[in-house]
């Protein structure tokens, strides 16, 4: 015996039963209720089915369930002048290496006049910064989480001196939409530099692309 697990998308899925005392008993009455493993779907959005019995030629009547797909994760993580951000053009350098090297770009507006073509910035600056601007997620794909480290011994976007002369934080994300977007507001002082990454987690259903 079998059960058969049909969703929208066209997949049948078939769950071998053993037709034993555990399913019927020995007298052939009939058992009120089998519990039947759902199968995992791959490549399958959250949809409707049916559910179905087949022992040998005979075939139930269908039933409905509801099939929630099985989740995984990825994250995204903006590259150097990646063409779906808006980036202020203020002191920015990219790409930038500091010690010890990071393994990934980074997005540095720098203003301590270290590195050609930047100069010493005497005034200091505050602006935002755009990322996945237009960027839309595929196939029921959300966005988990978003997350900020700067270029500090801890990661942290907390300028360690204390002194508060740069810093960076994010202002606006959509955390449970389809959207990536994150708007990340930086500020430095005279002479300061101010280095981050950011890290935007999504989810979705198992086997399916987010673009």
């Amino acid at each position: 015996m079998q059960a058969h697990f049909a969703v929208n998308s066209g997949l049948d899925i078939a769950v071998p039963l053993h037709y034993n005392s555990y399913y019927a008993c020995d007298n052939g009455a009939p058992v009120g209720s089998i519990t039947v493993p759902v199968p995992t779907f791959s490549g399958v959005q959250q949809s409707d089915g049916q559910i179905y019995l087949v022992r040998g030629s005979e075939k139930t009547g269908s039933l409905p369930f509801h099939f929630n797909p099985a989740i995984e994760t990825a994250q995204l993580v903006p590259q150097c002048n990646d063409p779906d951000t808006k980036v202020t053009n203020s002191n920015f350098q990219c790409p930038f290496f500091d010690w010890p090297q990071w393994d990934y770009w980074i997005t540095v507006h720098n203003g301590a006049g270290t590195g050609d073509p930047l100069t010493g910035d005497v005034l200091g600056h505050k602006a935002e910064d755009e990322f996945y601007v237009s960027t839309i997620l595929k196939n029921g794909w959300v966005v988990d989480s978003v997350e900020i480290k700067c270029a500090t011994a801890n990661r942290s976007c907390v300028d360690p001196s204390g002194g508060n002369h740069w810093g960076a934080s994010v202002m606006n994300s959509h955390v449970g939409t389809s959207s990536p977007f994150v708007d990340v507001h930086w500020w430095t002082d005279a002479y300061a530099r101010v280095e981050y990454q950011i890290y935007v987690n999504i989810k979705g259903p198992l086997g399916l692309p987010y673009k």
